[in-house]
């Protein structure tokens, strides 16, 4: 019980930093309702705290809750005053009336939100990727306090996949640190508090676009994908990384269509910095991000204001910085890529790989015409891709569309360049590099509906 107690004490303690940062994003803006905040500032103030530790690893400071803590205790302090003498901006989200079809819908949410939670903690850790890439280092960190850099080059030790980012085993050691020993049961509720923190975030900024009722009505059909569910129980960073890449370019899309505020950038440029930190697969959607963006600044370039160019600049700079440091320093510590390397990034090899293609295409239609996995959502986005292509394309919908086939592919290509026999590269990782940009295939369905009935003239709120 004891430990329960301590469990949910890190996640209080990780939105109550997030809640500092996040001020300091949007500031005291009411078109950010309570939950959203919320769950904003949990999965920021986690992100917060993994840099933490790994800068306190550079610096050989030994990591623990206080001393963790205490920056921090001075800056909530600081921020209170501050956060006290700002004037609210922005219109306060109205409640909408539900009727009894809303409620069934989140019925089924909170349904699926209890089966999360229960099938990721009916058993402890157990999934191989989960064991080896993930809580091994976890309860290294945890023993060590601190990131033994040192061990990861070790060719003896043979610590699996030594270049992946620590997202996921630094927020697994910070459980273990705050419940005070290592607990493989009760660290794999970090997984389903994603899956929340990625539902209600995914419903308030698509209600700002579509109305409440369509927005709910996707929130439900994403909750109840069964692989999306999967995902969020077994304690993989594949599931993170889609929260981080998919809420970034949500509100990427809400500066594009909705309101033209930087803060919405900045906020996206944040959780695009964090994807990187959890997987290096975030390098490429957050260059996807950025190729929207720099289409969205051609395309839109007469009627562009001079912030909105700088907000454009700043969320770039800030990404590709973010990306460069984090490879730099894994190139310094004697770390490579074991797929994307001066040794697979070569001309005549992806020459000698188009014959992969095939195979490729042939694994995509599996997921495609596979609702076992994926529900209807992929054979919805593609039929409507074909039924409604000149819908799909136009206005700020086009955004969304590119960045769905952009991340198709992008990994298509990186299929291309990896060392491992195709055949079993895509049977292992072909459902979850889909799963990573998932959100935003249902999201473009949810917009494209509202999109579809306004011109139909019918009333979609």
């Amino acid at each position: 019980m004891i430990a329960i107690i301590q469990l949910i004490a890190s996640f209080l303690v990780s939105i109550a930093i997030g809640w500092n940062i996040l001020f300091w994003l949007v500031r005291r803006d009411r078109s950010f309702a309570l939950p959203e905040k919320a769950a904003l500032s949990y999965i920021i103030g986690l992100g917060a705290i993994t840099l933490q530790m790994l800068v306190y690893s550079l610096l050989k400071i030994k990591f623990s809750v206080g001393t963790v803590l205490l920056p921090w205790l001075l800056i909530v302090s600081a921020n209170f005053f501050i956060i006290r003498k700002t004037t609210p901006t922005g219109k306060e989200i109205t409640k909408s009336k539900k009727n009894l079809f809303d409620n069934l819908l989140l019925a089924g949410i909170s349904f699926q939100v209890l089966y999360a939670f229960f099938k990721a903690m009916v058993k402890p850790e157990d999934s191989f990727d989960a064991i080896g890439n993930f809580a091994f280092k976890a309860k290294m960190f945890f023993e060590s306090g601190r990131i033994p850099f040192e061990l990861f080059v070790n060719k003896s030790i043979d610590i699996q996949h030594g270049d992946y980012p620590l997202f996921i085993p630094l927020s697994e050691a910070w459980t273990y640190l705050f419940i005070g020993g290592w607990n493989d049961l009760l660290v794999k509720a970090l997984f389903p508090t994603f899956f929340v923190a990625l539902l209600v975030i995914f419903y308030f900024v698509l209600r700002r676009l579509i109305g409440a009722r369509l927005a709910l009505v996707s929130a439900f059909f994403l909750a109840t994908i069964p692989h999306f569910l999967n995902y969020a129980t077994i304690g993989y960073a594949d599931f993170a990384l889609a929260m981080f890449y998919s809420l970034s370019f949500l509100y990427l899309f809400l500066w594009i269509a909705y309101k033209r505020e930087n803060k919405y950038l900045l906020l996206a440029a944040v959780l695009a910095i964090l994807s990187i930190w959890t997987k290096n697969e975030g390098a490429l959607l957050s260059l996807i991000s950025i190729s929207i963006l720099l289409l969205f600044a051609i395309f839109e370039r007469r009627e562009m204001a001079g912030n909105e160019i700088r907000g454009i600049a700043c969320f770039c700079a800030a990404v590709i910085l973010a990306g460069a440091l984090w490879f730099t320093f894994i190139h310094s510590v004697g770390l490579s890529n074991e797929f994307i390397n001066k040794d697979t990034i070569k001309a005549p090899l992806v020459i000698k790989n188009l014959g992969r293609i095939p195979l490729i295409l042939n694994d995509y239609q599996k997921h495609v015409f596979g609702p076992k996995k994926w529900n209807i959502s992929l054979l919805v986005f593609f039929a409507g891709l074909i039924m409604y292509f000149k819908t799909a394309f136009k206005g700020y919908t086009k955004y969304i569309t590119l960045s769905i086939l952009f991340a198709f592919l992008g990994y298509g290509v990186f299929y291309l360049f990896t060392p491992l026999e195709i055949r079993y590269h895509l049977q292992t990782a072909g459902s979850r590099i889909l799963l990573h940009f998932l959100p935003v295939v249902v999201f473009w369905i949810g917009y494209m509906a509202k999109e579809i009935l306004d011109a139909e003239g019918n009333i979609h709120r």
